[in-house]
C-alpha cells in the first residue's frame, strides 16, 4: 500500500511538474492577476493582519510578488517561510521589504543574514500554500518533502491554495500525515473545501 501510495503521488508530480514547466510567463503573469483579483474579493483575506506566504520563485509557479507588496503596502505583517534541508523543517521569518528576498541555491526566494528575523508573534490569520496539484476535498499535492504539513499540524490559520485552473484534478493521493487546505482560488473560482480523508469515487 505504501509503495502504490507513493507511485501514485510521484506519477502526478511528475505530470503537474512537467505542465507546469511549460506555462509561458505570460500565462502565468495573466493567471495570477486574476486570482490574486479573486483574493483580494475574499472577507477572510481582507481582514487578515498577519500573512504567511511562500514566495514564487519556481517555473511556472503562481506569482505571489505582487500579494506580498500589496500586503506590506497595506500595514499587513507577512512571513515567509525560510527552509532548513538538514531538518527537514521550515523556519519563518517576518519580511520587511520585497528587497530581503535573495535567491539560494535551490532556486527559492528568501530572506537571508541580517533579514532573517524570526517571526514569534504567533499564529497567523492566513497562510497562503504551495502545491502542484488540489482537490475539490482539499487534499494537496506538494513536492514531496512534507515541509508543509509537518508546519500545518502545529499552527492555525486558514490555508489558501493559489493554483491554475488546471491544476484541481479528480483526486490527489494521500496518506494520514497529508494535510489539507481550506480554500482554493484559481483564475475562475473559488473552492472552499469541504474535506474528506476519502478520495472522491
Amino acid at each position: 500500500m505504501v509503495e502504490s501510495l507513493t507511485d501514485a503521488k510521484a506519477a502526478l508530480r511528475a505530470d503537474m511538474l512537467q505542465r507546469r514547466r511549460s506555462e509561458s510567463q505570460s500565462d502565468v503573469e495573466s493567471v495570477s492577476q486574476d486570482i490574486l483579483l479573486r483574493l483580494e474579493e475574499m472577507s477572510v483575506w481582507r481582514t487578515a493582519e498577519v500573512v504567511h506566504t511562500y514566495a514564487s520563485a519556481l517555473p511556472g509557479e503562481i506569482d505571489t510578488i505582487p500579494l506580498m507588496e500589496w500586503c506590506l503596502e497595506n500595514n499587513r505583517t507577512v512571513v515567509v517561510p525560510v527552509v532548513n534541508n538538514e531538518r527537514k523543517t521550515l523556519t519563518h521569518c517576518e519580511l520587511k521589504s520585497l528587497g530581503a528576498l535573495k535567491r539560494t541555491s535551490f532556486g527559492l526566494l528568501e530572506p537571508e543574514g541580517n533579514d532573517q528575523e524570526q517571526w514569534y508573534g504567533g499564529d497567523y490569520d492566513v497562510v497562503i500554500t504551495p502545491g502542484l496539484a488540489f482537490d475539490r476535498c482539499g487534499r494537496r499535492l506538494g513536492m514531496g518533502g512534507g515541509y508543509y504539513d509537518r508546519f500545518f499540524a502545529e499552527t492555525a490559520g486558514v490555508r489558501i491554495a493559489l493554483a491554475s485552473d488546471w491544476q484541481i484534478v479528480d483526486a490527489v493521493p494521500t496518506g494520514p500525515h497529508d494535510q489539507p487546505v481550506n480554500i482554493i482560488v484559481t483564475e475562475s473560482q473559488i473552492v472552499q473545501v469541504h474535506y474528506s480523508k476519502h478520495a472522491p469515487k
